[in-house]
C-alpha cells in the first residue's frame, strides 16, 4: 500500500513540474509574445514571424493537458484514504477544469488556418487571431475559476493529511482564493483588463508557488 501511494506521489509531483515548466513556455513565452492588443495586423505578423515557435507551443499545451489529467487522476487515489469523498469532489472540480481547458485549446488551434492560407489578408487574418485569442482566454478564465475551486478542496486534504506539512495546504487556501478573486473579477465582474492584470502579475508568484511546493514534497517525501 504505501510503495503504491509513493508511485501515485511521484506521478502527481512529476506531473505538476513538467506542466508548470510547459505553461512557462506556451502561455507566459509564447503568447506573450504574439498578441499586440488592439493591431490585428501586428498580431498577424508576430504569429507569422513566429510560426515555428506557436506550432511547439502546441505541443506543450498539449502536454498540459493530458498531465493536468495524470495529476487530477494521481492527486485523487493519493487523497482517497484521506477522506474518499473530497478526494473525489475535488479530482472531479480539477477534471471539469480540464475539459474546459481542452474547449480553449480548440481556439488556440483554429490559428493553424491563417498560419497555413497563403494571401490572406493581414488585417482580417490579424481579426480572426485576436478573436480566437481573446475566446481562448475568456474559456480559460471561466476554467480557472473551478480550478480555484479545486484548489481549496486540495488545501482541505491536505490539512486532513497529517503528513502533509501544514504550510502547504495554507498556500494552496491563498493560490485558490487568488485564482477565484482574478477570474471572478475578469469573468463575471467584468473588471478593465489592466486591473486584472495588475492583480493577476502581484498574485502569479504565490499563486503558482502552492502547486509546486506541494510538487516537490510528492517527489521527495510523498507516499513515504
Amino acid at each position: 500500500m504505501k510503495s503504491t501511494r509513493r508511485t501515485q506521489a511521484l506521478a502527481a509531483g512529476i506531473s505538476l513540474i513538467v506542466m508548470a515548466i510547459a505553461a512557462v513556455f506556451s502561455y507566459g513565452y509564447v503568447l506573450g509574445s504574439i498578441e499586440v492588443q488592439g493591431d490585428p495586423a501586428a498580431t498577424y505578423d508576430q504569429l507569422i514571424h513566429h510560426d515555428a515557435l506557436f506550432r511547439t507551443s502546441l505541443v506543450g499545451w498539449l502536454l498540459i493537458f493530458v498531465t493536468d489529467l495524470i495529476v487530477t487522476v494521481s492527486l485523487y487515489l493519493f487523497f482517497r484514504e484521506t477522506r474518499k469523498g473530497l478526494s473525489l469532489a475535488t479530482a472531479t472540480l480539477r477534471l471539469v477544469y480540464t475539459i474546459i481547458l481542452g474547449i480553449a485549446l480548440i481556439k488556440l488551434f483554429s490559428l493553424l488556418s491563417p498560419l497555413n492560407e497563403k494571401g490572406i489578408d493581414a488585417i482580417q487574418a490579424g481579426n480572426q487571431v485576436l478573436a480566437a485569442l481573446d475566446s481562448f482566454g475568456t474559456i480559460w478564465s471561466v476554467g480557472l475559476i473551478i480550478f480555484g475551486l479545486h484548489l481549496l478542496g486540495l488545501g482541505t486534504l491536505g490539512l486532513l493529511d497529517r503528513k502533509v506539512p501544514n504550510i502547504f495546504p495554507y498556500l494552496l487556501f491563498f493560490a485558490g482564493v487568488g485564482y477565484l478573486v482574478v477570474h471572478v473579477s475578469k469573468t463575471l465582474i467584468g473588471l478593465p483588463e489592466n486591473t486584472v492584470n495588475t492583480m493577476e502579475t502581484i498574485l502569479m508568484a504565490p499563486m503558482a508557488l502552492g502547486e509546486i511546493l506541494l510538487a516537490i514534497w510528492l517527489i521527495v517525501k510523498g507516499g513515504k
